[in-house]
């Protein structure tokens, strides 16, 4: 059953830390922030809430509860933020009794299970004693008799006269029928009131949320004197700020206006699938996004990093602002069958990204919510995510076209996130186990390297012994770099890539100049610079080797990922509901060493990125496919509009109390320093020095 919360935000000598709930101790003050679940019984101290209760009470109708008011655990916080003073341990609370009582619900057996118990405590040693004796008393007293062929017999008599048919499926079948049920809802004290259901004749169910969801869906709109869609309009502007599941049901069935133009969506990502382009050449995903934005009315601004395009709404309110942002780039996977003839292939994704904030605008601005939000939102598709290619983007840097390698890196420097205060994005992934959606990622960071390795030319058949190699440098650094895995912790999750784009010239020349490319991945900041270092050794040591030298110039690349959980729990709260309240295909956080541009702004605003289905096939390989365009492009649409509403709705009461409790890790703040260019060194502590600002290469 889940009902358990998996943490609880302890207040201690005035910091908040996370904690699992049986850390907690009685008294102790928690915080419960929208959209999570309540992980301890406790009395409300400070705060006002909307409490959804229908996990443990089955009631559909969100119960209301203010300071002095008991919660109980299990139950799930819809809006306001919460503080409550803990009134029982764990172990006493409420959803602790009650998976207790799952556990348990073996002990309390059923009649057929107590006789059961009862005469396979005599029958099975019965069987074990005669098959004992069959095995031994007849070659002893009966002349002639084997005791292998005797032993065979007792064999036989044990498995025909075995137990087990009776001993252990009814009690097997009791528990499996208890499991399943706690599986799908139901919860049952012990076999004995299962066994019990089957002499039952009449039942009586409490309706709402036993037998229905307590979902409401509007089905007809009787209109008299003025038109349908305007009395829904009507409806809607009257139960906005209701949280009536009715006054809900009349908002959601306004707010339709994305599925009416899922076509118009899903047209717009196939077509920038159709376009894959490299990072700041996306010239015609821009066009496609650009003429999407002018066809709902909004005033765009293009070309914002080179290419990539945006639109401001709502500038005249003072309440926070929201980015939400598709990527524009491809990779470049010439293998796939849909590549084209560069070897470009939208097999990351990005091409749903975009289509999938374009719906979201979409849904925004022509459902008319926009003008009942209280603040402003930027939506945005943006350049260059992926980091490669990036001998056209040192071009661009020498051209002074661009500073940073990283598309939201070069927003970042130009101002476009200077009064963005909270971001939004998502991202295709394929699900191998009958899930569809992950709510929380931890990504890595990286550094970006390149490295120069110079020897001396030579002929390579007469004397190549006067000769310096660079190509066996890069050889030996390589290996090198190979024996550094043994002293990178687990938990840091270092991965180290490596390309050589130049390898020599002509094949009877010794190689006097070898250009690599590396990514120096790792979970954390100082993970990061501790890996980067010692690559770095690698490759010094194996020029020095050989009598070279290696140039090596290193640039912060990425920094690691880490939502905001708040933003997290709102977005679940909105994506568990377009499944029909089912969240077991939502896997609720997943570490991975892949890296993200997007983790850059999650150091410096709370962000959500989950990550959706409707895709097959690795991410980046040839095997990528598109296998559900509704779950891929639509319900992303649905879930960020939603998700806008509910923090920019009522005052934008939850976006605040989420900025306000959002500790930046680095602080945006700082003037932006003197650019940096890190040759024949170590990176370490140039991120203190640096606060968010990106090092160019």
């Amino acid at each position: 059953m889940n009902i358990r919360a998996d943490y609880a935000n302890v207040l201690r000598n005035g910091s908040e830390f996370k904690v699992s709930p049986e850390e907690v101790n009685l008294e102790e003050i928690i915080v419960i922030k929208p959209g999570e679940r309540v992980p301890l019984d406790g009395t409300v101290i400070e705060g006002t809430s909307f409490l959804d209760t229908s996990a443990l009470t089955g009631e559909s109708v969100p119960r209301e509860i203010k300071a002095g008011d008991e919660i109980l655990s299990g139950e799930i916080n819809n809006s306001g933020v919460l503080k409550v003073r803990v009134t029982k341990e764990y172990g006493e609370s409420t959803v602790a009794r009650i998976l207790e009582l799952v556990e348990n619900a073996s002990n309390k057996k059923a009649p057929t299970e107590k006789f059961i118990t009862k005469f396979s405590k005599i029958y099975t040693p019965i069987v074990v004693l005669v098959a004992v004796l069959v095995a031994i008393i007849p070659p002893i007293f009966i002349k002639g008799a084997v005791f292998s062929e005797w032993l065979y017999k007792a064999l036989s008599l044990l498995v025909v006269s075995c137990p087990c048919a009776l001993v252990v499926s009814i009690p097997l079948g009791f528990f499996s029928g208890i499991g399943t049920a706690s599986k799908n809802g139901l919860l049952i004290k012990g076999s004995n009131y299962l066994e019990s259901l089957s002499k039952v004749e009449t039942v009586v169910f409490d309706k709402t949320g036993t037998l229905t969801k307590g979902v409401f869906k509007v089905t007809k709109i009787n209109n008299v004197d003025v038109s349908k869609a305007e009395l829904l309009e009507y409806a809607a502007y009257a139960e906005y700020y209701s949280n009536h599941p009715i006054g809900i049901s009349i908002v959601k069935e306004y707010g339709k206006e994305i599925d009416k133009n899922k076509d118009r969506i899903i047209e717009a990502g196939r077509k920038i699938y159709s376009t894959p382009e490299l990072g700041f050449k996306e010239v015609e995903s821009t066009k496609t996004a650009g003429e999407f934005f002018k066809s709902l009315g909004v005033d765009v601004k293009e070309n914002i990093a080179v290419t990539g395009c945006m639109t401001s709404l709502n500038k005249d309110k003072n309440g926070p602002k929201i980015a939400v942002m598709g990527e524009l780039d491809s990779v470049m996977c010439p293998e796939h069958k849909d590549s084209n003839e560069t070897g470009n292939m939208h097999c990351c994704g990005h091409n749903i990204q975009v289509a999938g904030m374009l719906g979201c605008a979409l849904g925004i601005v022509n459902s008319g919510v926009l003008q009942h939000l209280d603040g402003q939102i930027d939506f945005m598709a943006v350049p260059a995510e992926e980091c490669i290619d990036l001998e056209f983007r040192k071009v661009l840097q020498a051209k002074n076209e661009i500073k940073y390698v990283g598309g939201k890196q070069e927003l970042l420097h130009r101002g476009y996130f200077d009064n963005v205060d909270m971001a939004m994005m998502f991202h295709a992934l394929n699900f191998d186990d009958n899930k569809n959606c992950v709510i929380k990622s931890y990504t890595n960071g990286f550094v970006s390297k390149a490295a120069t390795f110079v020897g001396k030319s030579a002929h390579a058949g007469i004397s190549p012994h006067l000769g310096a190699n660079a190509l066996k440098m890069a050889t030996l650094a390589t290996n090198n770099i190979d024996s550094q895995r043994d002293t990178f912790k687990d938990e840091d999750k270092v991965r180290i890539s490596s390309i050589i784009n130049h390898g020599g010239d002509v094949v009877n020349v010794v190689p006097s100049k070898v250009t690599m490319e590396f990514m120096v991945r790792a979970a954390t900041v100082e993970a990061m610079m501790d890996a980067n270092e010692k690559v770095n050794k690698s490759l010094h040591a194996a020029a020095l080797t050989l009598g070279g030298k290696v140039i090596i110039e290193d640039s912060i690349g990425f920094l690691p990922l880490d939502s905001d959980n708040t933003m997290d729990s709102v977005f679940k709260k909105n994506f568990v509901e377009l499944m029909g309240g089912d969240d077991s295909t939502i896997t609720d956080v997943i570490v991975t060493a892949g890296s993200t541009d997007f983790g850059d702004l999650s150091q410096l605003m709370p962000v959500v990125h989950p990550w959706i289905g409707g895709v097959s096939g690795a991410l980046h390989t040839q095997d990528y496919k598109m296998t559900d365009e509704e779950l891929a492009y639509i319900v992303p649409s649905k879930a960020m509009a939603m998700t806008l509403i509910d923090l920019l709705y009522n005052g934008a009461k939850t976006a605040q109390n989420i900025i306000n409790n959002f500790p930046p890790f680095f602080n945006p703040s700082i003037e932006e320093p003197n650019p940096i260019v890190v040759k024949n060194t170590t990176m370490k502590g140039v991120c203190n020095v640096v606060s968010y600002v990106m090092l160019p290469i």
